[in-house]
């Protein structure tokens, strides 16, 4: 049953003190005296057991007696390992426990934080080797005289269990969360504090050694023993409180650029895909400036060598071409066919030859025809055509430079064109080298 209330608790012992009255202290030694079997072989007794109640004084004498009613130390798990059954624990009343509070609570006490001489002079067996500086407490379970099954008011022994505080604050984080301070405080200002790591605990050191830069993060909460905690106040008991408290170790784990680097990273997509835009509208606007320079130079050019009757026929008007457009997109059910052929007009012939189609004209090129295929031609009753040529450039020419040539040339044609522009009715049709018309 001492092994199961260790296991359940956590606790590193669990020791039975009967109380004994000064009157009993006799008969008590005669009892334990015939009930040694528990303690060990005959062999181990001797260096376990004490036949009389006796006391340690803090200067290490011994004596029999002490303080009284006796609480002799009786069967205790794990066994002990030096003579102390019958070791009188009313000598450390004390640490925060009052074995009145017993009585009057009917309840569970707990002690203050220990001194480890109480391990070290009575049971060190019960310190471990990783363990001999860490806190320990005392809890003390009341047990009651029964009569008829029923218990009375009568204190008739304690079970003290002594626990060691690192259990509760172990295996608690994940082994990814590190840098977490608890503190344990009670009622007696007794402060502790250790470091979790994990799923492991480490005690730091008596006092409050939490960061108090991280004062508002730290969350408080009552370590209960007791079912009736404000009965157990007003009545003295020794209370706990734990609270705990991040690290700038913590900190750090959580604190990370990610944030920011995913911001800039979507920042520079968007800025690249704004200059993108903005490159891309640039080159459309210097494209478009392009095309409607070089078509006003084509419209100048054809200004400068066709009279506007003539233009005005060489060049469909935007009406005209929109209704070609949709007499061929209605006929063929597409669109933008007839643009096509116009600016290749051979290449619907070639196709449909490549298919098999022998037929000569499509609707297309008839819509095609009646614009590019009409012919310019007027009937003017009284006409004058002017040839002009120049006499013996034949032979000067032959011993001119071609620069010398061309420059004879273009000032006596600039002047015949001047002559036309300023005289109505006179249109230059062509010139063939020396010859203008």
């Amino acid at each position: 049953r001492a092994n199961s209330l260790r296991e359940l608790t956590g606790a590193v012992g669990v020791v039975l003190l009967p109380i004994v009255q000064e009157y009993q202290e006799f008969p008590w030694s005669a009892y334990t005296q015939n009930n040694t079997g528990w303690i060990g072989t005959p062999q181990e007794v001797p260096g376990r057991y004490v036949p009389r109640i006796f006391t340690i004084g803090q200067e290490g004498e011994f004596s029999f007696g002490g303080p009284t009613p006796f609480k002799p130390v009786w069967q205790m798990n794990p066994l002990p390992v030096r003579p102390v059954v019958n070791y009188n624990m009313a000598t450390i009343n004390g640490f925060g426990y009052n074995p009145q509070l017993l009585e009057e609570l009917k309840e569970v006490v707990t002690s203050d934080i220990m001194p480890n001489r109480i391990f070290t002079s009575v049971f060190p067996n019960f310190l471990t080797e990783d363990s001999p500086d860490e806190p320990h407490s005392m809890l003390v379970v009341p047990v009651f005289e029964t009569v008829d099954g029923k218990p009375t008011e009568k204190l008739v022994a304690e079970i003290h269990v002594f626990l060691r505080w690192n259990i509760y604050f172990s295996n608690l984080l994940p082994d990814n969360v590190r840098g977490i301070n608890v503190v344990l405080r009670n009622t007696l200002n007794t402060t502790v504090t250790w470091n979790l790591e994990g799923k492991k605990a480490t005690y730091e050191g008596s006092g409050d050694l939490h960061d108090p830069t991280f004062d508002s993060y730290c969350v408080s909460t009552d370590f209960e023993f007791v079912r009736n905690r404000e009965l157990a106040l007003e009545a003295g008991a020794t209370l706990y409180t734990v609270e705990i408290c991040p690290t700038s170790e913590l900190e750090d784990e959580y604190k990370t650029a990610l944030p920011v680097i995913i911001t800039t990273i979507v920042g520079c997509v968007f800025l690249i895909m704004i200059g993108a835009f903005v490159a891309y509208d640039e080159f459309q606007r210097r494209r478009n400036v392009k095309v409607v320079y070089n078509a006003a130079r084509s419209n100048e050019l054809l200004t400068s060598v066709f009279p506007k009757s003539i233009r005005d026929r060489l060049l469909p008007t935007a009406e005209e071409t929109s209704k070609a457009n949709r007499r061929g997109s209605v006929q063929n059910g597409t669109t933008g066919n007839f643009a096509n052929f116009f600016m290749n007009p051979n290449k619907g012939k070639l196709q449909n030859f490549l298919d098999g189609d022998n037929s000569t004209n499509t609707d297309d090129e008839e819509a095609a025809e009646s614009i590019v295929d009409k012919p310019i031609a007027d009937l003017f009753l009284d006409t004058t055509v002017m040839f002009a040529d120049i006499a013996g450039f034949t032979a000067w020419s032959s011993v001119r430079e071609p620069s010398q040539v061309f420059t004879l040339l273009e000032k006596v044609f600039s002047s015949i064109d001047q002559l036309a522009k300023r005289r109505r009715g006179v249109f230059k049709v062509e010139t063939v080298g020396d010859c203008c018309k």
